[in-house]
């Protein structure tokens, strides 16, 4: 696992909740507004609003939930990749971090002790950096 794929895996989660909150946005649009009738006949072609808001939502759900299943993908990869570390409390970090998606601060608060926010995210720096090493 590199540093790399980390952060991936954690902007997917910032890019499913920008589209959630996208299909909020898009849900809050009434379906409801009627057109402007002025009696005279227009040119063009018939439009359909409510139709086109549903294609809309449908798109970004179907998004949403193909990013979602990448999502438990790479979680089960990452998982199965953090068990295999050997030190606990490499494991504990990396499980906070990337499982629990939380920041330096609760990741610290959650091991405790006398750690840090900048001690941890050493911890987990120097880690990838000697297994980036490693493979080297």
């Amino acid at each position: 696992m590199t540093a790399e794929e980390l952060k991936d895996f954690r902007k997917l989660a910032y890019t499913i909740r920008y589209w959630e909150e996208q299909l909020k946005e898009e849900k809050k649009k009434s379906y409801l507004k009627s057109p402007q009738l002025t009696g005279l006949p227009s040119a063009g072609g018939l439009k359909d609003p409510t139709a086109d808001r549903a294609l809309a939502e449908e798109k970004i759900t179907s998004k949403i939930e193909r990013l979602v299943q990448q999502q438990k993908q790479e979680a089960e990869r990452i998982m199965d990749w953090i068990q295999s570390i050997e030190d606990p409390m490499i494991q504990v970090i990396m499980h906070a971090r990337y499982i629990k998606y939380k920041s330096w601060v609760a990741v610290a608060r959650e091991i405790g002790g006398d750690n840090t926010p900048d001690s941890v995210r050493k911890m987990h720096t120097r880690y990838l950096s000697v297994l980036s090493d490693d493979n080297k």
